[in-house]
């Protein structure tokens, strides 16, 4: 309740002291992740890390949440490549763990960060596809536009920025996209062809 309210150092005090108080190691490893989650938010980044590596080394049911978490803290502290190793693990991870495709995504921010856009475009391409994780699907394609778009490869950004509005009406990201396609068509002196995108979407 208290993370709810975001009065975080109070969640903090709380999980800190469940740990000692529940009989359950799981649920004393739930709390020591929890307490980890509160600092964070709190910019203590040092501090949830070590947490975050407790739950690691516990090799728990929460073990990957905690890397993923950690790999999200790396990244703030500007440890990139360090982010980067540890999200791999997660992909790669047998069996596939359930945060391998959030891995994915965060994996390809970090790529873009370092400008290494073709690395992004790669990993991002199964989080296109993925039935299982649809909701990351129209982020991945809005990144994968962007990408392109550092690349000068514009005809591939339109695209990328073309499945969006096609197949992701509900989506936040639409506004967005329609807007790089406005852009890009204005670029490239092509504006009937913007008016025609909107056409077919029924726009």
């Amino acid at each position: 309740a208290a993370m709810e309210q975001r009065t975080f150092a109070a969640a903090q005090t709380y999980f800190s002291k469940a740990q000692g108080q529940v009989a359950d190691p799981a649920m004393a490893l739930n709390a020591v992740i929890r307490e980890a989650d509160a600092i964070f938010m709190q910019k203590n980044y040092s501090k949830a890390i070590a947490l975050y590596d407790k739950v690691i080394s516990a090799n728990s049911a929460d073990a990957d949440y905690a890397r993923y978490q950690k790999a999200i803290v790396l990244g703030v502290t500007g440890k990139r490549a360090e982010k980067i190793t540890l999200l791999q693990g997660l992909i790669n991870k047998t069996p596939a763990s359930t945060y391998a495709y959030d891995a994915r995504y965060e994996q390809a921010l970090a790529y873009i960060e370092e400008d290494k856009y073709q690395q992004a475009i790669t990993v991002l391409q199964p989080l296109t596809t993925a039935q299982e994780k649809r909701n990351l699907a129209p982020k991945a394609w809005m990144k994968t536009g962007f990408a392109y778009q550092q690349l000068h490869m514009n005809d591939k950004a339109i695209e990328a920025y073309k499945h969006i509005v096609a197949e992701y009406p509900a989506a936040e990201e639409r506004a967005a996209a329609l807007d790089a396609l406005k852009s890009l068509y204005i670029e490239t002196n092509e504006p009937d062809a913007y008016a025609q995108v909107l056409k077919e979407n029924n726009i």
